[in-house]
């Protein structure tokens, strides 16, 4: 079916890639997450800029 192993591992990394992200997609439809917060925040939960953080 496929010439060598080389295209076989890759036309499998594709398979797998599109299953994950179908998987995803389906999943976040089911459980729409909340918006997250933004990995740095100050004390009143505004995200915090470069000048902020040094000032800290």
């Amino acid at each position: 079916m496929f010439g060598s192993n080389k295209e076989l591992a890759i036309v499998l990394a594709i398979i797998v890639a599109a299953a994950i992200l179908v998987a995803v997609g389906a999943h976040s439809l089911i459980h729409p997450k909340p918006r997250l917060r933004p990995a740095f925040t100050n004390q009143s939960g505004e995200a915090a800029n470069w000048s902020t953080l040094k000032a800290a």
